[in-house]
């Protein structure tokens, strides 16, 4: 039985990504924000579980991809969607001023597909993760909501999101080297990177609230390009 439980848990994380995607397009921002929350929580416990328990599998690792397409490559695709979709509005059938946004999923199917393949990315990361990726759209939908420092109008014009939305699947499968988020110890030496971020984060999110994902994302991408760069793609095979 417990050789099953981490495929459990990645199961609740397509579950919740399922979820996230349908209460989003009702209109229902707040309870797809607490399911995709939850996705990531079950994404983070998988592997967790699965190596506490010693029973990772091939399997387990195929399915994890699986259902983080769906959690973190198929709903941001539909948060840039809708934004660019309320741009233009349309009475019936698919916005094809909107259908650009779906290139974020097709992105993130490509990058887990040659993250399974990559020896390279067992604790640390090359190109943005999926997850993370998600956060920084989920910010954008924030600071377009509340009109953070000003930038709504700059973020709903349709060729800004075209633009950010080729970004993402661009940073998603670029050899840029990215420090994992994992801690296994607690102790400040070999987590520096980690505890910063972790604790910009905080007072980010306390002080000026969900806007400040995207922020948080673009400055972890920036402290790997700058302290982190190539340590993953210098491992030999």
């Amino acid at each position: 039985m417990k050789k099953h439980l981490p495929n459990l848990i990645t199961l609740i994380n397509l579950f919740c990504g399922i979820n996230a995607s349908i209460l989003w397009l009702n209109d229902d921002q707040n309870l797809a924000l607490y399911f995709i929350i939850i996705a990531a929580l079950a994404d983070f416990l998988d592997g967790f579980v699965a190596r506490m328990l010693k029973v990772s599998s091939e399997v387990g690792k195929q399915l994890d991809s699986l259902c983080d397409l769906v959690s973190f490559g198929v709903f941001p695709s539909i948060i840039i969607y809708q934004i660019l979709a309320n741009n233009h509005p349309i009475e019936e059938g698919i916005n094809i001023y909107a259908v650009p946004a779906f290139i974020i999923a097709m992105g993130a199917a490509y990058r887990l597909a040659k993250f399974n393949l990559d020896y390279r990315q067992t604790e640390d990361f090359i190109g943005l993760n999926t997850p993370s990726m998600t956060i920084f759209v989920l910010g954008l939908y924030f600071i377009i909501d509340q009109n953070t420092f000003g930038l709504q109008s700059i973020l709903l014009n349709n060729f800004v999101l075209y633009g950010i939305c080729g970004l993402l699947v661009f940073l998603m499968n670029a050899e840029i080297s990215l420090f994992g988020l994992k801690v296994k110890n607690f102790g400040w030496k070999g987590n520096e990177l980690k505890i910063i971020v972790l604790t910009v984060s905080i007072a980010l999110i306390a002080t000026i609230g969900f806007q400040s994902l995207s922020f948080i994302i673009l400055f972890y991408i920036i402290l790997s390009v700058l302290f982190h760069r190539d340590k993953v793609l210098t491992k030999e095979s």
